[in-house]
């Protein structure tokens, strides 16, 4: 809901202000946030971190539209290229009564202005409205001391056609018919006089001001305890974990609500696309986040005009294009920012199927370990809450998304997605159905199982040893006649060793005691599947008894201790040697 305490800023916004009036507008709102953050900073210091933080933010998007800031005072308003950007109804901390004061009609700032001197800038107008309490504080000659580089302040009427410049020094503005004459500069001085009149004046400040200096009291370097650093350190790191480019998202989606002009609506949706696509290069990823989810409840909720409504759901659908993926991705890998999964999943949460679909492919192109842990992290949190959204990757006809996809499964152990991996062992590309074989042994479930037996004659020979060797993990006595079958193939001989082994080795496990006879007659070489096996098909069926263990399997196995083959003696011999050590 919006701040009740801002209402008459956007009940007096102009009825079709420009896209840069609405950013300098916003920008002075932001002023008095800060304004009024330094009046409290004593006793709440984390207020005013966070105001000067979300006043930084504010000024970026004015920078993307103009070179320069220039704000005159002009009776009961500051106004920006002649229009009212901040009137005396609207400024709750005398902002204007300041300036109209102070005898400053002009100010102008530069880019720079927003990372310290605009600090300084507001921390001097609050010590003069405190010190005009109390007696006269000259506010010009307290910029003049602070040596600003990034703003430059007019005294009296902006001469016609003037042009502001960049710098911390006051200009008295002559009348129109003659030229400017620039304000007196001081006295020349020694060095050593000039430090000292600024030290006085500094001290003075200081009294009057009522700052604290530690220089006037007995120190000692401990002088918190334990329990108090630890609630600063807390403090501090609360404040920095503060997303405050989502503060100056709030005030625009507040004008947003809270004004029914057509034309400032329109203006903010201006302001809102100029603001997405810096948000996501800044690597700003909660903000954007927040942004959608907020514009999805706006557009839910509120009677919009069709086209506004349209373009607000665009504005939510455009994180989901190839343009936004490709920002996202290139902040990921360069380096510059360092998002957590839980951040990176809110941002999941607010995009379009298809995009988690790239989001699966190109996840393997990210160089930066800690970027794909914490993206394949917050892919499988999203996946984990959204199940549906996995069953529809593993159904896709792009293998790598299937494969990602079967990946997570494999990870997450997802019992309720045996259906779906079942699916994908009838995909055509045989890397798909060895992870699929790979899933379901994750799964591990009777049905899981099942589902791997009915592929041990695959076409692909890849696939048929996944499946072997996933039989020797999981032991099915169902799978004893798919096996048997592939003993008896008539290309046997032709397939690699490893191969033959992982299906002599499944067999031998699968079977049990009933196995026995046969690999015992192959192991003799008498062609127990109907032709005399070669030597290398004789050891891996000594491999398979070993696997059996039962005293039959032991007896046939020392049976051929002196064959004449040393590749069936040694075979059997390991064999023997491992079933006494198991």
């Amino acid at each position: 809901m919006p701040d009740p305490l801002d209402d008459d800023l956007g009940a007096r916004l102009s009825s079709s202000p420009s896209t840069e009036q609405l950013l300098v507008q916003v920008l002075m709102r932001a002023w008095l946030e800060a304004l009024e953050a330094i009046a409290t900073s004593g006793v709440d210091a984390a207020r005013a971190g966070r105001a000067f933080k979300q006043l930084e933010f504010a000024f970026a998007p004015v920078w993307n539209r103009m070179p320069h800031l220039e704000l005159s005072c002009e009776g009961d308003a500051l106004t920006w290229n002649g229009l009212p950007v901040l009137t005396r109804d609207e400024d709750r901390v005398g902002l204007v009564e300041t300036f109209v004061t102070s005898g400053i009609h002009g100010l102008s700032m530069v880019p720079g202005v927003e990372h310290e001197e605009i600090h300084r800038v507001l921390e001097l107008i609050d010590r003069k409205q405190r010190l005009d309490e109390d007696g006269d504080q000259d506010l010009v000659l307290m910029w003049f001391r602070a040596d600003l580089h990034h703003v430059r302040y007019i005294v009296g009427a902006n001469p016609p056609g003037t042009v502001p410049e960049a710098t911390g020094h006051p200009v008295e503005a002559a009348p129109a018919d003659e030229p400017p004459v620039p304000a007196p500069t001081p006295p020349d001085s020694t060095a050593r006089e000039r430090r000292e009149a600024v030290r006085a004046d500094a001290e003075t400040d200081d009294r009057a001001h009522g700052v604290v200096r530690i220089e006037d009291f007995d120190s000692t370097l401990y002088f918190l305890d334990a329990k108090e650093i630890e609630y600063l350190r807390t403090s501090i790191e609360r404040e920095y974990a503060q997303d405050h480019a989502q503060n100056v998202l709030a005030l625009l989606l507040d004008i947003l609500e809270v004004q029914d002009d057509y034309e400032i609506r329109a203006e903010v949706v201006s302001v809102l696309r100029t603001l997405l696509p810096y948000l996501l290069g800044t690597g700003r990823f909660p903000a954007v986040a927040y942004l959608t989810s907020e514009l999805r409840r706006i557009t839910r909720g509120l009677d919009l005009p069709a086209d506004l409504k349209e373009a607000l759901d665009d504005l939510r659908g455009s994180i989901s294009l190839n343009d936004a993926l490709t920002q996202l991705f290139h902040v990921l890998d360069d380096g510059s920012v360092d998002p957590s999964p839980e951040e990176l999943g809110a941002l999941l949460r607010e995009m379009r199927q298809d995009a988690i679909r790239t989001v699966l492919v190109w996840i393997g192109h990210l160089n930066r370990p800690a970027s794909k842990d914490a993206l394949m992290s917050a892919l499988e949190g999203f996946f984990t809450e959204w199940p549906a959204a996995l069953t529809k990757m593993t159904e896709s006809e792009d293998r790598a998304v299937v494969q990602r996809a079967l990946g997570i499964v494999t990870k997450l152990q997802l019992d309720d997605f045996t259906e779906p991996v079942e699916a994908a062992l009838q995909h055509a590309d045989p890397g798909t159905r060895r992870a699929a074989v790979q899933s379901l042994l994750s799964i591990g479930t009777p049905r899981a199982v099942r589902a791997i037996a009915r592929s041990v004659g695959d076409d692909d020979s890849g696939v048929r040893i996944a499946v072997y060797e996933a039989l020797c993990t999981r032991p099915l006595r169902g799978a004893q006649k798919g096996l048997l079958h592939q003993l008896e193939s008539s290309d046997l001989e032709q397939r690699d060793l490893t191969e033959r082994r992982a299906l002599f080795s499944a067999y031998g496990i699968s079977s049990g005691a009933g196995g026995v006879a046969l690999l015992e007659k192959v192991l003799r070489g008498k062609g127990g599947l109907g032709r005399r096996p070669s030597a290398e098909t004789r050891a891996c069926a000594a491999l398979g008894l070993g696997l059996i263990g039962t005293p039959a399997a032991r007896l046939a196995l020392e049976g051929v201790a002196k064959d004449r083959d040393p590749l069936v003696r040694n075979a059997a011999s390991s064999a023997l040697r491992r079933e006494a050590m198991s």
